[in-house]
């Protein structure tokens, strides 16, 4: 009995002494110091929250500063309860980040601007500056116009020849420095300064073009994209042109022994049916004559023009077309007859690198001077431009050489001849300096 009175003492003093503690009174430092925290996390929160919510109708540079302070401000605040303090470090960190990321990429599409606005100026004054030198060559093929009206024919070509020195890269002054007729240089040049004029305008409309905003990653003009590749085309070869370069292509077997150069062109003009012409003066300028023993012969076939070339070739002689025949003269002489003629191939040059240009908005990230970057439209528009100006430089350079490799090689100035073809970016044309024949032949090659 006095055991269970022990032990149901023992267990009220048990039950009684949580009620005991709860009456001691609590330390006013410790309760201070918690209202304290409270206190000061709150007033972070609300700082935290109103400075994100200011940044975010901010400028980037005005928002970064607000966010940076008010980082500074929360990591330095002791007062602050842990976990909370954290919280709101995380969050200020990751907004500083985004806006961070957000003002470069601001400053990157700014200056993509530029540099797209620094272009357009450049090619605009490219093309003032040479709508400028066409007006004087205009201006001096007048004169010279006005010369020959005169009688002063004399004048009138040493004007002209100066004229091609003054202006050595201008394919129409270049037509006035060649030794051909004056009244047929006059025309070419007209001509030439003609087409100049009409693609230097539509160049020009391009630039304004390229300054608007897309509409979407990409716009093609399907329209005028057909327009341009008709106009390459516009210039179909004649039958006479075509029964011509036919008549060259002919497959033979050359079998000329102890045969005259007058009988073995015969020979050849029956076989083509196609007229040849000796120049007698072209023969005399380099000692030979028209009873000139021919050897010649192969146990095969090979076209006519190789025939023509070799058999003309060993006695200093060469051929070009002229008026619609083959024209047998003397290399020096043949150099005369050479023009100049331009051939637009921007649907050809341009199309593929425009789409690979705007194809970079698909990629997530970019080569920017060897860094890998995260991809924005900024970086997109400016990549994408230094590449649709390289692939179509790379791309006129590829047909420039198939041209001369598929096209009488021989006759190019890279295999020691006489011809020579650039690629006009103003343009978006090729420039090709060779005979009659070679022009049909590239007219016939780039209407495929």
């Amino acid at each position: 009995m006095k055991a269970l009175l022990t032990y149901g003492g023992l267990g009220l003093a048990l039950l009684m002494a949580p009620l005991a503690l709860a009456q001691q009174p609590r330390d006013p430092l410790l309760e201070d110091a918690r209202r304290r925290q409270e206190i000061a996390t709150q007033k972070a929160e609300l700082d935290v929250k109103s400075a994100l919510k200011e940044a975010a109708s901010a400028r980037a540079v005005e928002a970064l500063t607000l966010l940076k302070r008010t980082l500074d401000r929360v990591e330095s605040n002791v007062d602050i309860a842990p976990t909370n303090k954290d919280t709101m470090v995380r969050t200020l960190k990751e907004r500083i980040r985004i806006t961070e990321m957000s003002a470069k990429m601001t400053t990157e599409q700014a200056i993509a601007e530029a540099q797209k606005s620094a272009k357009a100026n450049t090619r605009t004054a490219e093309a003032d500056k040479q709508k400028a030198e066409r007006e004087k060559i205009r201006v001096g093929i007048n004169e010279i116009v006005q010369l020959q009206g005169k009688g002063l024919n004399a004048e009138a070509d040493r004007k002209a020849r100066d004229l091609a020195a003054q202006y050595p890269d201008n394919p129409a002054a270049k037509v006035m420095g060649t030794n051909a007729f004056l009244n047929a240089r006059i025309r070419e040049a007209r001509d030439t300064l003609a087409e100049m004029e009409k693609r230097s305008q539509y160049a020009m409309n391009e630039v304004t073009r390229s300054s608007l905003p897309a509409n979407g990653d990409v716009e093609f003009d399907k329209k005028r994209w057909g327009e341009i590749t008709k106009a390459r085309k516009a210039e179909p070869l004649s039958q006479k042109e075509k029964a011509l370069i036919a008549a060259l292509n002919k497959m033979v077997t050359p079998n000329f022994r102890n045969t005259k150069l007058e009988d073995a062109l015969d020979t050849i003009a029956q076989l083509t049916g196609q007229t040849i012409i000796l120049d007698k003066k072209g023969l005399e300028d380099v000692n030979t004559s028209a009873d000139t023993l021919i050897n010649f012969s192969l146990p095969r076939e090979v076209s006519v023009r190789t025939v023509l070339r070799k058999i003309l070739k060993d006695n200093d002689l060469t051929y070009v077309i002229k008026d619609e025949v083959i024209y047998v003269t003397s290399i020096s002489e043949a150099r005369r007859f050479m023009t100049t003629k331009a051939y637009y191939v921007g649907d050809l040059t341009v199309g593929n690198s425009i789409q690979n240009g705007a194809a970079l908005s698909t990629y997530p990230f970019l080569n920017v001077n060897g860094m890998i970057v995260p991809n924005n439209p900024a970086l997109s528009a400016q990549a994408g431009v230094q590449l649709a100006d390289r692939q179509e430089l790379e791309t006129a350079e590829m047909i420039r050489k198939m041209i001369i490799d598929s096209i009488d090689p021989q006759s190019w100035k890279e295999n020691g001849g006489p011809g020579t073809i650039t690629y006009d970016r103003t343009t978006k044309s090729f420039v090709v300096r060779q005979s009659a024949e070679i022009q049909s032949l590239m007219r016939s090659s780039l209407l495929k």
